[in-house]
């Protein structure tokens, strides 16, 4: 099989755009030979580290579905022209087009702006909302290869009877003179619907204020963070119009017949560690 390693560049295209670079390497195995599994930590105060955390208390976020955290860019890879004609009494056109003009595909930069659908006013780094939490590396020593599948393992708790989770794993490039503000890349994201944690065919609600452990796979990849980068994961409860919004309130999806705010909280002490769980590549 051949896949695309992406990283090690870090120019700007005469349009203004991050070259992110790469190279394409093959392998008779998906994931390739040579990968170990590390966890990577969440600590209270936005740290992400491969140490076990400390005994701290939960860091907590309150979720509005009337105001979701809007979609800058995404992994969307469904595309129209592999499916059949819509029909013609559809005027507006169909969901997946619809979607597709209001979502950059691919990746850029994870900061708001008036062009981004559902962004307000002040715009900025989607980490800076507060409905977002961000975890962050300390700049890496040396360069980082990650292939694979990567994984989360939350442990979370909510006032609501159900919620989503909603993470992001980013490349952050530091300031430098061609990125005078750095640079966020989204990489691989997923979201999960907490009252599905024991099995999509056993929905199981929340008990206020009771911890329960989330885990789920994100989109593979293949990616090189190079030295004087940042690993980013954002946690929230949504990414809209990516994925659909969490109402909160646990009655049947798509029939809701009401929203609540939910306050979430993402747990990450000795007993609850939440973590990053990354296949890294030793070679290469």
């Amino acid at each position: 099989m051949r896949y695309f390693h992406m990283g090690g560049d870090g120019s700007r295209n005469e349009l203004g755009r991050l070259v992110h670079g790469g190279t394409w390497k093959t392998a008779d195995q998906w994931p390739p030979r040579g990968i170990s599994v590390q966890d990577w930590h969440l600590h209270r105060g936005g740290g992400l580290d491969p140490k076990l955390p400390a005994d701290h208390g939960p860091t907590s976020y309150t979720f509005d579905p009337d105001r979701p955290m809007p979609t800058v860019a995404s992994n969307v890879s469904s595309m129209t022209q592999n499916l059949p004609p819509f029909p013609r009494m559809m005027r507006t056109g169909d969901p997946i087009s619809l979607r597709e003009s209001i979502v950059l595909q691919g990746a850029g930069d994870q900061v708001t702006h008036a062009g981004v659908h559902g962004a307000e006013a002040p715009y900025g780094d989607l980490a800076e909302r507060t409905d977002v939490l961000a975890f962050t590396s300390e700049p890496l020593a040396q360069d980082f290869d990650v292939t694979g599948a990567p994984e989360i393992e939350i442990y979370l708790s909510s006032d609501a009877p159900d919620t989503d989770i909603f993470v992001q794993l980013q490349d952050v490039y530091p300031p430098s003179e061609t990125w005078p503000n750095g640079y966020r890349m989204n990489l691989t994201e997923s979201i999960f619907r907490v009252r599905y944690r024991e099995g999509f065919d056993k929905p199981v609600m929340l008990k206020p204020g009771e911890v329960v452990k989330v885990r789920f796979e994100l989109y593979p990849i293949s990616n090189r963070f190079k030295a004087g980068h940042s690993l980013r994961l954002l946690v929230s409860s949504s990414s809209f119009p990516r994925f659909d919004v969490n109402p909160n309130t646990g009655e049947p999806i798509g029939r809701h017949t009401h929203k609540r705010v939910a306050v979430n909280a993402i747990h990450h002490d000795p007993a609850h560690p939440s973590r990053l769980i990354l296949p890294v590549m030793q070679e290469g």
